[in-house]
């Protein structure tokens, strides 16, 4: 052992003292211990002092830094020409200046800096030149002077163009196609339109499949709206199809636009993924509402021209279309982003001259009010008609636009306020201690929050939308009953009010009396408009006007004389504002009406009755079985003997003075001949005084009906018809015989005779005209 370190103790070098000195600062710097500070100092030293080492410099090589008279190029210092390079290349010279030469490199480089600095012609050289625009114009090098660039444009000679021409005239010559017939053209535009079609298809197909990994084909799509290679009935074609591609990948909540703070947030990746879908998503929809926009004004404002310069007739299919899919989209996606663009749209369409395209956007706005469930959408909708029914000044506006309101869903008001109203607690909060005071806060913390995680309607936020609806509503009626009787808008309001009269604030109602019997006594209303002020009077009375002092006796005359004008022909359909009005008087002012006038209502019920579809016997029918189970005078119409004094007076318009007690009820017994089945069971029942079990009791499918409910399920039924879809089979009746005579009254040639003689005759006779031609 003692050996072998011998050897090695020999044979080892020892380390120079700069290569120890590098170990130790390449641990050191491993470890971060290096102090780098001493190392600089060290560099800065030797560099300092290298440059204060004086340098003598020949003379041929000095700078000249002036360019010379004769414009050549100036020699850098470093440069060396032939014959200097053969003296220095001769043995037994001595090179030790070259040393020297070479340290002057930073000086020079130092001098190039400050030169390019100065001359701005190297930065102008990386700039890229403007064109300008035409074609008639050379462009030339540009200029500098005083620092200020000078660009060089000189027109084209008429050489250049000519030889241009020359070269062009031979090409177009060369692709001027042959002359197509018309079967070829015809053939050729079928085969495009075949072949966008199935493009078109396909696009569609791809982006329904997988929406998020397709959106380029949804941009595709959009953007060949834009192009001038299609023609009208592509344009068409894509339009439609994107509106269902609209309808079908639009979500059923409102996409929130992020700010820009809040895109900088770090999100998940699927988060993220999920959140560029959707921006992009409404992007592509904002740019399809505005192009259906520019559709809708046929093109003005539009920044393509070969969209300006198609014909009227395309501009009006794409017009009517656009305005379509506008109102689609409203009507079947209300809750989703730019709503009120489309509302503001698709408003003034709704008194277009169009019936079919006035009809179409009534409709989708009915389909809105129907399906709004909270509000939010309804009120708007309601605000923008009440806009622009003003801005016409309640003039050349068509009925149907106020009659939307008739399809509003504020009637379950009532309801949201006895829900929402606050419920009487069993303490009072003075006899309450902390404790409980404290755990009552406890509980209202935790309701909201069980509310918030049932996701249900808020019940305060749906009353007061409601309230603010029905605000709006009333504002226009009234204003169009003060500032425009004479209208055609009136009929509608006055079956709003007989509606919605109910809702209407008890502070209103003298006001609104005083307005009706005015319109009333005017003369100027025909008998449907007075049968819906005397609804509006009867439905305010029933509910909280029933406290006010109010006497009713106008519109029970009002009614009794309009009866008469409702039969079978235009007006048969006026039965359905009759039937409310005696169920309001009937049931709900019982007190309020006297023997005479019962009397005369039954009689006056009766005898219409006789001039009605079945649907309207059935149903006043009813009213009249109402009335004799209800009062007890009723019972007078059936006795042979007069009671009292008098004649009766059909046509007088004054049902306290017709004298009905000194009559009877014969019409029933003409009904019991009628050819509708069921309406001779009803007349049967009636003629035994509407006897509740025995004989003539009524089946059970019209027992348990009102007189709403008959002529709404016998509307659209006819009379050869009924037996079959509606009455089951009972013992007590007989179905040979009624079969039988059934038969009979389907005879052939039957039907086209009753109707040819129903079409001759006509709505209103004059009987004057008659009685002259007659003499």
């Amino acid at each position: 052992m003692g050996k072998m370190k011998g050897k090695g103790s020999s044979k080892s070098k020892k380390e120079t003292s700069a290569k120890v000195h590098n170990k130790t600062n390449s641990k050191l710097s491993k470890r971060g211990k290096l102090k780098k500070g001493k190392v600089k100092k060290k560099r800065k030293e030797n560099d300092m002092s290298m440059r204060n080492i004086t340098r003598t410099e020949p003379a041929r090589f000095k700078r000249n830094e002036t360019l010379e008279s004769d414009g050549e190029e100036r020699h850098d210092d470093n440069m060396v020409e032939d014959s200097d390079y053969k003296y220095f290349t001769t043995p037994g010279r001595d090179f030790s200046f070259l040393s020297q030469i070479s340290l002057n490199t930073t000086e020079t480089k130092k001098r190039k800096r400050k030169r390019n600095n100065e001359d701005e012609s190297v930065d102008y050289e990386q700039v890229p030149r403007k064109l300008f625009a035409g074609n008639d114009m050379r462009h030339l090098l540009p200029i500098k002077d005083k620092g200020r660039v000078i660009e060089q444009v000189v027109p084209k000679t008429v050489k250049v163009v000519e030889e241009i021409k020359d070269e062009v005239e031979p090409e177009i010559q060369e692709e001027n196609l042959p002359p197509m017939s018309n079967v070829e053209i015809y053939v050729k535009r079928k085969r495009t339109l075949s072949e966008m079609k199935e493009k078109i298809a396909t696009y569609c197909r791809s982006i329904l499949a997988n929406p998020e990994d397709n959106l380029k084909k949804l941009k595709e799509l959009r953007l060949m709206l834009s192009s001038s290679d299609i023609s009208s009935t592509v344009h068409k074609l894509i339009v439609v199809s994107l509106l269902e591609i609209f309808k079908d990948l639009i979500p059923s909540y409102r996409i929130r636009v992020l700010a820009d703070n809040e895109k900088e947030h770090m999100l998940k990746k699927e988060t993220k993924k999920l959140m560029d879908y959707e921006n992009q998503f409404l992007a592509h929809y904002k740019h399809y509402i505005e192009h259906l926009q520019i559709a809708v004004r046929r093109f003005k404002n539009c920044k393509y021209k070969h969209l300006k310069a198609l014909p009227d007739i395309c501009k009006q299919s794409l017009f009517e279309i656009s305005v379509k899919c506008l109102a689609g989209l409203l009507a079947r996606h209300p809750h989703f982003n730019y709503r009120k663009d489309l509302i503001q749209v698709v408003i003034p369409f709704l008194n277009h001259k169009k019936p079919e395209l006035s009809t179409y956007v009534c409709e989708c706005i009915v389909s809105v009010f129907k399906n709004d469930k909270l509000g939010e959408s309804t009120l708007e909708v309601v605000r923008a008609i009440g806009k622009f029914i003003k801005s016409k000044d309640f003039t050349n506006i068509q009925p149907k636009v106020l009659e939307t309101y008739l399809s509003l869903r504020i009637i379950d008001v009532e309801k949201l306020i006895a829900e929402t109203a606050p419920k009487q607690e069993k303490k009072k909060a003075e006899e309450m201690s902390r404790k409980e005071k404290k755990r009552k806060k406890k509980m209202r913390v935790l309701e909201n929050e069980l509310l918030e995680t049932k996701a249900t309607e808020d019940k305060n936020k749906k009353l007061k939308l409601h309230t603010e609806i029905i605000e709006t509503v009333f504002h226009t009626y009234f204003r169009i009953l003060k500032s425009a009787t004479n209208s055609p808008l009136l009929p509608a309001v006055l079956e709003g009010l007989a509606k919605f009269a109910h809702l209407i604030n008890i502070q209103f109602f003298n006001d609104l009396f005083i307005v009706l019997n005015k319109l009333i006594d005017s003369g100027d209303l025909g008998y449907r408009e007075i049968l819906h002020c005397v609804q509006s009077a009867f439905t305010i009375l029933s509910g909280q006007g029933s406290a006010l002092n109010i006497d009713p006796m106008t519109f029970y005359r009002h009614l009794y004389s309009s009866l008469l004008q409702v039969h079978s022909g235009s007006s048969s359909n006026d039965m359905s504002i009759i039937l409310p009005c005696l169920y309001i008087i009937i049931m709900k002012q019982k007190r309020k009406l006297s023997q005479q006038k019962v009397l005369a209502f039954m009689k006056r019920l009766c005898s219409i009755s006789l001039q009605q579809l079945p649907n309207g016997a059935l149903s006043l029918l009813a009213a009249v079985k109402q009335f004799l189970h209800a009062y007890s005078c009723s019972d007078h119409l059936y006795d042979n003997e007069s009671q009292g004094s008098g004649i009766f007076l059909p046509e007088l318009d004054e049902p306290e003075y017709c004298n009905a007690h000194t009559t009877m009820m014969w019409e029933v017994q003409l009904l019991r001949r009628h050819y509708d089945p069921d309406v001779k069971v009803y007349a049967r029942h009636l003629s035994y005084q509407a006897p509740t079990t025995g004989t003539g009791q009524l089946p059970t499918y019209l027992l348990r009906k009102n007189p709403e409910e008959l002529y709404n399920e016998y509307k659209h039924l006819q009379a050869s018809n009924i037996m079959d879809k509606l009455k089951p089979t009972n013992k007590g009746y007989k179905q040979k015989k009624v079969k039988r005579r059934i038969d009979d009254y389907k005879a052939k040639g039957f039907k086209d005779y009753i109707n040819t003689v129903v079409n001759d005759v006509p709505d209103d006779i004059d009987f004057k005209k008659l009685i002259s031609t007659d003499s």
